[in-house]
């Protein structure tokens, strides 16, 4: 009797401190290879659990849908690459301080356009509030905090913090939050300290 083939589910990082970057930088190199750790649907919706991107609530809602119709799922999948291909297109531009393409633009905004988001009034315990509430399909419903913190991103962030790490074999991109502006690296854990060793060993074997 053949065993079940078990699949474990990739280890993503958010270090880019921007939601969008978090979304380019599930690309990432091993071994000189780009790989791609949207590697299956379930993979994207543990990715958008972990980001935050949606609510528990929300992603448990729209989950089912994905979980019994296959064809659903690889579109959500599609999607998400596409999605994540601009806003990667976006921050190249942005690091190298050129005009972002009109494809880039149309990746993003076919999300936001299918994804219409209203304020619903609602009552809590607290009084009145407002809610947002997806009226989209229910792909773009998933994606769409994504490709609005993308377009939040270029229409109102400061582009001189969109980086991309220092090291040559990193793909990696991150939004410099530092007073000084001086962040070089997608993590100090990862390139930082591999760097640091490189200095090191430059310094006593080399020296």
């Amino acid at each position: 009797m053949p065993q079940e083939r078990i699949h474990f589910l990739p280890e993503f990082i958010f270090h880019a401190g921007h939601l969008a970057l978090d979304l380019v930088n599930t690309e990432q190199m091993s071994g000189g290879a780009r790989v791609d750790l949207l590697e299956s649907p379930a993979a994207l919706l543990e990715w958008l659990r972990r980001s935050g991107a949606v609510t528990a609530a929300e992603l448990n809602a729209r989950e089912k849908l994905f979980l019994r119709d296959k064809g659903a799922a690889n579109g959500l999948l599609e999607r998400a690459r596409n999605l994540r291909s601009g806003v990667r297109e976006m921050a190249e531009a942005l690091v190298s301080r050129r005009a972002v393409s009109a494809r880039a633009m149309v990746a993003i905004n076919s999300v936001l356009g299918d994804s219409p988001r209203v304020p619903e009034l609602v009552r809590g315990s607290k009084g009145y509030g407002l809610e947002w509430r997806n009226r989209g399909s229910a792909e773009a419903a998933l994606l769409a905090p994504v490709a609005e913190a993308a377009a939040r991103l270029l229409a109102e962030g400061d582009h001189g913090r969109v980086r991309k790490c220092a090291s040559p074999a990193c793909i990696l991109y991150f939004y410099d939050t530092t007073r000084s502006r001086t962040r070089n690296w997608c993590s100090m854990q990862g390139c930082g300290n591999r760097a640091k060793a490189a200095r090191f060993y430059d310094r006593h074997h080399l020296g």
